[in-house]
């Protein structure tokens, strides 16, 4: 399976080596993948993502992993074990998400779903010498929304369901957006047994400008009043 990853940073070039998915990315083999880091990122991510999308993609690709670039991947079968839930069926495949929610306020995946329907598992930096790692449920799980930290997808069901991100969304939201979208043109996502360590503890912010800006945005796009 050849696969693109594509990610995004703030930082400079210089220092994308420094990334944890760089870093992560020193351990696997040769040709497993091609990476494609945008350095000094300020453009929200569906743009960026949208413009890997193309025809000329699907013909060289057989996986497009969308993934931030604070996730280190901890786990030199991440590639077959994609391959396998593609082989499956699957079109999306995720770590994290929920196999039904209620769309409503505050729009965050785990907020809008009950405990008993999360699914996946995602670790974080616990301190300098440990992890911590949340297991919402069992995997892997046909899923209605999942995590944007890591979607790996099949760029020709991408393109045969003109599936595209919303570039109304910035870096909140557009990955919510997307799995509906996904779901809603007939794709199926999975979450999947995939070990990796992100160095985000999540939003840190429900109440800044930017976060309120983007869940007004997805209020008015799917949330009933």
């Amino acid at each position: 399976m050849k696969t693109l990853i594509v990610s995004a940073s703030r930082s400079n070039v210089s220092s994308l080596k420094n990334t944890r998915l760089v870093e992560s990315l020193n351990s696997f083999p040769p040709g497993d993948f091609e990476l494609a880091m945008t350095s000094s990122n300020r453009e929200g991510l569906p743009k960026l993502y949208n413009s890997y999308i193309t025809p000329d993609i699907v013909s060289e690709f057989d996986c497009l992993l969308f993934v931030h670039d604070d996730v280190f991947i901890d786990d030199l079968k991440c590639f077959a074990k994609i391959e396998e839930q593609f082989k499956n069926n699957i079109d999306v495949v995720g770590l994290a998400g929920a196999t039904t929610a209620k769309l409503q306020l505050p729009a965050l995946w785990h907020l809008m779903s009950e405990q008993k329907n999360w699914t996946g598992a995602v670790a974080h930096p616990h301190d300098d010498k440990t992890i911590r790692v949340t297991s919402f449920g069992p995997v892997p799980q046909r899923c209605l929304i999942m995590d944007g930290l890591f979607l790996a997808c099949k760029p020709n069901s991408l393109m045969h369901k003109s599936v595209r991100f919303d570039e109304g969304f910035d870096f909140h939201h557009y990955d919510i957006d997307f799995c509906l979208t996904c779901n809603a043109s007939g794709l199926k996502m999975s979450t999947c047994n995939i070990n990796v360590i992100h160095q985000s503890p999540g939003l840190l912010d429900s109440n800044s400008e930017t976060y309120r800006r983007s869940e007004r945005k997805f209020a008015d796009k799917y949330v009933k009043n």
